[in-house]
């Protein structure tokens, strides 16, 4: 019994997959680990944006334009969001593509035996859904926070906007 359930480990199922498989899977968790750390990277930015601007207002009275200054700050806020995107639309498909080949090496394996038992069958579909849920686990995250950051984004864009605008009017 203990045999059997650890023919289903995480690990157990990395190294019994085939090579097409085991760089999907580290794809994926490349993709994740990469994902998690812009998550938390942006979230700690826009903490800090959140809690005091002073540091804008410093750099924005020091710039001779206006707008450069502005779009100096989007581009530092708004970097790596693209690979969040990225992460969020794709993974899906990197993972489904491991199930397809995942579910593909069951039905090998069910024609070299000629055997249909749940034996012969259980650890290319385990693998195949263990690809799919390295795809979600990365791609979940990734859109969520993309969502959330981009919206504060915006409101961070307006909210310089409005300083700006304020800014010409007074002078």
């Amino acid at each position: 019994m203990n045999f059997a359930a650890s023919n289903f480990s995480f690990i157990s199922l990395f190294f019994k997959a085939d090579l097409v498989v085991k760089l999907v899977i580290i794809i994926l968790i490349a993709a994740s680990i990469y994902s998690w750390a812009i998550i938390i990277e942006k979230y700690k930015l826009f903490k800090r944006i959140n809690g005091s601007s002073n540091f804008f207002e410093d750099q924005f009275w020091s710039q001779q334009a206006l707008s450069g200054a502005i779009d100096k700050e989007m581009e530092i806020v708004e970097k790596k969001l693209t690979f969040l995107a990225t992460v969020g639309s794709t993974t899906p498909f990197i993972g489904l593509f491991g199930t397809v080949w995942g579910i593909m090496n069951s039905f090998q394996s069910i024609a070299i035996s000629k055997n249909t038992s749940l034996a012969i069958v259980a650890p290319g579909i385990a693998e195949a859904l263990f690809a799919t849920a390295l795809g979600l686990l990365a791609a979940i995250p990734a859109v969520v926070a993309y969502n959330k950051f981009t919206s504060d984004s915006r409101k961070y864009s307006t909210r310089l906007e409005n300083f700006s605008q304020s800014f010409i009017s007074i002078t």
